[in-house]
C-alpha cells in the first residue's frame, strides 16, 4: 500500500480500516471505477457459471449417493443470494434515477 500511495498520492484508504473499501473506491478516477465495474461483471459471470457446474456434479454425485442431497441446496441458496442481490442492487438503482427525474433542485416540476 505505501508504493501504491508513493504512486499515487490521491489514493485515500486504511488497509486496517473497516471502510477502506468504499474510501479506496470513492478516490478512484472514472477509469479506474469503469475497470473495476468491468472486473466484477465478469467475476459474476464466472461464479455463474461455475455454480452451474458445481450444481450439475453435485446432482450426479447426489443421485449416485456419494453426497448428500443438501449440499445441492446450500449451492443453489448462495446462487440464489448472488442473484437476488444483483437484482435488489439494479431495482434500487433503476428507482433512485427514474424518481430523480421528477425533483429539480430537490423540488417537485
Amino acid at each position: 500500500m505505501k508504493k501504491v500511495k508513493q504512486l499515487s498520492p490521491e489514493k485515500q484508504g486504511n488497509v486496517f480500516d473497516t471502510k477502506f473499501q468504499k474510501d479506496w473506491y470513492n478516490s478512484c478516477d472514472e477509469m479506474e471505477r469503469a475497470q473495476i465495474g468491468k472486473c466484477c461483471h465478469e467475476v459474476f459471470k464466472i461464479m455463474g457459471f461455475l455454480y452451474l457446474i458445481v450444481m450439475v456434479i453435485l446432482c450426479c454425485l447426489a443421485m449416485s449417493g456419494w453426497v448428500e442431497p443438501l449440499w445441492i441446496i446450500v449451492i443453489g441458496l448462495m446462487w440464489l443470494i448472488q442473484q437476488g442481490g444483483l437484482f435488489l442492487l439494479r431495482y434500487k438503482r433503476r428507482l433512485k434515477t427514474s424518481f430523480d427525474v421528477f425533483f429539480v433542485d430537490k423540488k417537485w416540476l
